[in-house]
């Protein structure tokens, strides 16, 4: 729908379309600083085949959640694919959440798939994020290098 979401509202809105990035990826928003509300993703969210970066956020609904940004009663149906990278942030709703983003009432029904030499799971539906749920789970993989930040909710949560 949109790669930053400012301070805009995104509502009521639907992706179809398979997503590819090698930053910040999510089928509503690659990165939000605004509010997004009852939207839905169906297409997979991947990290594009061969390309190395530094850190690939990547989220069925939105690869970052900002500080300021909200997410709420919003639904993601598509899977969430990464191969090895430098750091993978891979989450069922968002890849990566900051300290003051809302993230409340949202669904995750997508699988999600990483690989990486280090893996930290996140299983986190309470903490940071307010009456979400999960109806899938997700695979990581040993891999030579990398980073992987996965989570069924979220990879990632960081203090900014």
């Amino acid at each position: 729908i949109v790669g930053i979401l400012d301070t805009a509202i995104i509502e009521n809105c639907k992706n179809t379309g398979n997503v590819y990035g090698t930053t910040s990826a999510g089928g509503i928003a690659g990165e939000n600083k605004g509010t997004i509300s009852q939207s839905k993703n169906e297409g997979n969210i991947s990290k594009v085949a061969g390309v190395i970066g530094k850190t690939v956020n990547l989220g069925g609904l939105v690869g970052k959640n900002s500080p300021t940004a909200k997410l709420i009663n919003s639904k993601n149906y598509g899977g969430v694919n990464s191969e090895t990278d430098t750091v993978v942030n891979l989450g069922g709703i968002s890849g990566i959440i900051y300290n003051n983003s809302i993230v409340e009432l949202c669904e995750n029904n997508g699988g999600l798939n990483g690989s990486a030499k280090v893996i930290t799971p996140n299983e986190d539906i309470s903490i940071h994020c307010n009456s979400c749920t999960s109806n899938n789970g997700g695979n990581a993989e040993t891999a030579d290098f990398g980073e992987l930040n996965i989570g069924i909710i979220y990879g990632k949560f960081e203090e900014k």
